[in-house]
């Protein structure tokens, strides 16, 4: 039955394992008032990496030399390929990776529980996770010809009950 192969993806901690030996292939994601039932099939680029205290989603088709340094402005720093930036609730970080350019960011909180949680999300399972969240979204709507950028990866690090996220897109040129 469709309930029975779903709990059989399932892992004790309620993470969906891979289903296709290529990579990570969706979840069917519902929030709030309305769900979305149906699978939100990936493809075999995208990729779901664990990685110390959470993990990573990584387009490979886009970055296939992917590494979690990518989501470190320091390291970008070190190789001279910081572009530019961007200031908001947080700094956006432009930089040059081979042919991509990249935008990286890091989820920050706004208003007033802003002031007081600066980036950290109350752990909820890893589907509820914001960069995952978003990064799935993108992908759907980027390979649905719609104009946003290409997601290339996102990652959370799970700290007790909760967690920080970062996304990294390609970068739209205005």
């Amino acid at each position: 039955s469709p309930m029975a192969d779903r709990r059989s993806r399932q892992t004790l901690r309620g993470v969906p394992e891979a289903r296709v030996a290529s990579g990570f292939d969706g979840w069917g994601l519902g929030a709030g008032g309305g769900t979305m039932g149906e699978e939100w099939a990936l493809g075999p680029g995208a990729k779901r990496v664990e990685h110390g205290s959470g993990a990573m989603l990584y387009d490979a088709s886009r970055a296939g030399n992917f590494a979690p340094e990518w989501f470190d402005p320091v390291y970008w720093a070190g190789q001279g390929a910081i572009e530019g930036e961007a200031r908001g609730r947080g700094t956006t970080v432009f930089v040059r990776a081979g042919s991509l350019r990249l935008a990286l960011r890091h989820y920050r909180r706004g208003g007033l529980l802003g002031k007081l949680v600066r980036d950290t999300y109350l752990w909820r399972g890893e589907r509820h996770t914001r960069p995952f969240a978003e990064w799935l979204l993108m992908l759907r709507l980027h390979r649905g010809g719609l104009p946003v950028p290409a997601p290339i990866a996102a990652r959370y690090r799970l700290s007790g009950f909760t967690y920080t996220g970062d996304l990294i897109t390609e970068r739209i040129e205005s």
